[in-house]
């Protein structure tokens, strides 16, 4: 069975980024959507093995949903989920105080994205 994974981003450069690495190195089901809102509803309809947020998002940032999936019942409750910002750091991140949460920093570096990725589904 292949694994799931969920992108949500509306910028081109992190789609271009993220689907290249996921189809070049893994075998999976690559789901893309541009806001968090619809994110949250993908959520409520699919489990993924690995999430993949921009902090910048419409309807409902990178915090928001992260919250969103934490807090309510629903099938990605346990997922880890990789922050993507350029206005956040590390530390801010780790305040959050969610578990299996992880955070890369913009520009996105397609091999730090590609180590991250493998560390979860290699």
């Amino acid at each position: 069975m292949k694994n799931n994974i969920l992108l949500v981003s509306s910028d081109r450069k992190i789609i271009e980024i993220g689907t290249k690495v996921i189809k070049d190195n893994f075998d999976c089901i690559l789901t893309i959507v541009p806001n968090g809102l619809d994110a949250f509803i993908e959520c409520q309809k699919k489990e993924f093995k690995y999430i993949i947020t921009d902090f910048k998002l419409t309807f409902m940032n990178g915090a928001a949903l992260v919250t969103g999936i934490r807090s309510r019942e629903n099938l990605n409750m346990n997922t880890c989920i990789l922050i993507l910002s350029d206005t956040l750091d590390e530390a801010s991140v780790n305040d959050m105080e969610v578990q299996k949460l992880e955070f890369c920093k913009k520009p996105i570096d397609i091999h730090q994205l590609t180590q991250i990725l493998w560390h979860h589904l290699g």
